[in-house]
């Protein structure tokens, strides 16, 4: 054989290796990151002979694994946020106090806050809590405006800036629930997002008919996690198994109350992943990763990522 021919040959069986050498590593993934076939169609007859329907769109997805975030509170470290975004930080019976031009702050050590524009002693739960407010469950027109208002009292873009965050994942606040007073004014229920994903951490505002910010309260961190773990997340098609046995369960108590009642069947309607937050004794902050299936009749059902045991 030629020289000549001998190289077209070797790159023929170059090009030959390297095809089915990305075969090879497109299959490794696609069975690394997603569910196949049969599982799929073996995981959706088992959940609908216990009575529950799973769009296919779930389990195509791919799979999520999040990592567990950190952040440890040094000696100091609260106060100097509080005093940077809020322009003073005065220490008072285990809380720091901020008072600018349009309110008081005080942050406490548990991640906790109060906001109470000046005169003001009315706060957001209170008004939730009251005959007077209603839900409102179409968010899309009021959102832009209260989220600006929001950011106004809690400025994202300066806590994201801080010099102690320069590491850390970024936040968000986004609006979760909305409740009207009849004469105009919102108390308004925010989550705060942790590196796009929201949290447990919530907080309200109680806004003016003008849409003025009046007072505030509940969980923010204005020190964001700044250390990422990996962790071995429970995988969703046995979180699946536990929700199986579950509705089992469920189903059997529906058919002891009324024996004659005809079997239900419940839809997945809705899947997401979130954070809880918890604050250990020494200041150190954990956001833990978490599996939520909210079914067509309301119950919602969590899972904790990181040990597959249900909330």
């Amino acid at each position: 054989m030629s020289w000549k021919n001998l190289k077209t040959f070797a790159i023929v069986v170059l090009i030959i290796m390297n095809i089915f050498f990305g075969i090879e590593v497109n299959r490794q993934y696609k069975r690394a990151h997603y569910y196949s076939e049969s599982e799929i169609a073996s995981v959706r007859a088992l959940m609908s002979e216990s009575g529950i329907y799973i769009e296919e769109s779930y389990l195509r997805a791919k799979k999520v694994s999040l990592p567990v975030y950190k952040r440890e509170y040094k000696d100091g470290a609260t106060k100097e946020a509080v005093r940077e975004v809020f322009g003073s930080a005065e220490a008072d019976d285990g809380k720091y106090v901020a008072k600018t031009a349009s309110g008081t702050y005080c942050f406490f050590g548990d991640g906790g806050f109060e906001y109470r524009r000046e005169g003001e002693t009315e706060m957001p739960r209170q008004v939730i809590d009251s005959s007077r407010a209603r839900q409102i469950f179409i968010l899309d027109e009021y959102t832009e405006k209260l989220e600006a208002a929001m950011k106004k009292a809690m400025p994202i873009e300066k806590i994201n800036s801080l010099l102690q965050n320069r590491k850390a994942e970024k936040t968000d606040a986004k609006l979760y629930r909305l409740f009207v007073t009849d004469d105009g004014c919102y108390a308004a229920m925010f989550l705060q997002y942790i590196g796009g994903v929201q949290s447990s951490n919530a907080f309200y505002m109680l806004t003016d008919a003008s849409g003025n910010i009046v007072s505030g309260e509940g969980n923010f961190s204005l020190l964001l996690p700044d250390e990422k773990l990996k962790a071995d997340c429970t995988d969703l098609l046995t979180v699946l198994f536990d929700e199986k046995r579950w509705a089992d369960e469920y189903f059997s108590a529906q058919q002891q109350k009324d024996p004659a009642a005809k079997k239900i069947q419940l839809t997945l309607s809705m899947l997401y992943y979130s954070y809880d937050a918890y604050r250990s004794a020494d200041g150190t902050e954990f956001y833990v990763p978490v599996i939520n299936l909210v079914y067509s009749d309301g119950t919602v059902n969590s899972y904790n990522l990181t040990d597959g045991m249900k909330k």
